[in-house]
């Protein structure tokens, strides 16, 4: 799936495949900007709140390169995999808490929508 978007406002990933959650980079040198990248994907898995897309890693295509560095989520969250579903909703969770100022900015910004009344997820 191309394009899959996890809150129109606030994050749009670029594909899914398999599972893997997939950005393209083209970067002549990526090594310092990896860790950006991976927080990038992190936070787009983590604001697929209803696992739609039932992502179980991430990846970077690497376009310069022509390669594809990818990683287990359960490997970068330090969990078992049979306990990954439970771990990430969790943290979904706690993200969406975090997030919601920002993600209620963005919508205004891009749609005109004004804050959620207290209570109500985004």
């Amino acid at each position: 799936m191309t394009q899959p978007v996890f809150d129109d406002a606030f994050a749009v990933g670029d594909l899914v495949l398999g599972g893997c959650l997939v950005d393209i980079k083209v970067y002549a040198d990526p090594a310092p900007a990896l860790p950006e990248f991976m927080d990038q994907l992190l936070g787009y898995v983590l604001s697929d709140s209803a696992d739609t897309f039932t992502i179980r890693s991430i990846g970077v295509y690497l376009g310069w390169h022509a390669r594809l560095l990818t990683a287990q989520l359960s490997e970068l969250l330090g969990c078992e995999q049979t306990q990954l579903v439970q771990s990430l909703t969790e943290l979904r969770t706690a993200f969406r808490t975090i997030i919601r100022p920002e993600v209620q900015r963005a919508r205004f910004y891009k749609h005109g929508t004004l804050p959620e009344p207290p209570g109500e997820h985004p």
